[in-house]
């Protein structure tokens, strides 16, 4: 998500490289692990390992979505998106056998909307 919102600030999409890529994503990673639980991934070489784990899936993610917008595919994409009642995004409304309505609502964590406005739930 950082990563995202750092390329859109810079409007970089199209001319970020693999390599600083990665470097963002190792930054980011970095700051959080010092502060998760009081920097416990910097107790031991176990620890250091799961971060260094965690760099690696988080760029593969990254660049997989970079290919993607430029690939046209995305055109834009939100975070923590709430939907629900009296939200931009409406709940999902369910009639149950009895007649009874359920609606759920709740926070999506990423949405891509793709350039032929159809939307894509993460």
């Amino acid at each position: 998500m950082e990563v995202s919102r750092k390329l859109t600030k810079e409007d970089s999409w199209q001319t970020v490289t693999e390599a600083q890529c990665r470097t963002y994503v190792e930054e980011i990673a970095k700051t959080e692990a010092a502060v998760y639980r009081e920097g416990v991934f910097h107790f031991g070489n176990e620890e250091q390992y799961k971060v260094r784990r965690i760099e690696d899936t988080c760029f593969h993610v990254c660049w997989a979505l970079i290919e993607q917008v430029r690939a046209g595919r995305i055109r834009e994409s939100r975070y923590e998106e709430s939907f629900g009642r009296g939200k931009r995004i409406p709940a999902v409304e369910v009639v149950l056998e009895n007649g009874e309505r359920v609606y759920v609502e709740g926070k999506i964590d990423r949405l891509d909307i793709l350039e032929d406005d159809r939307i894509k739930i993460i």
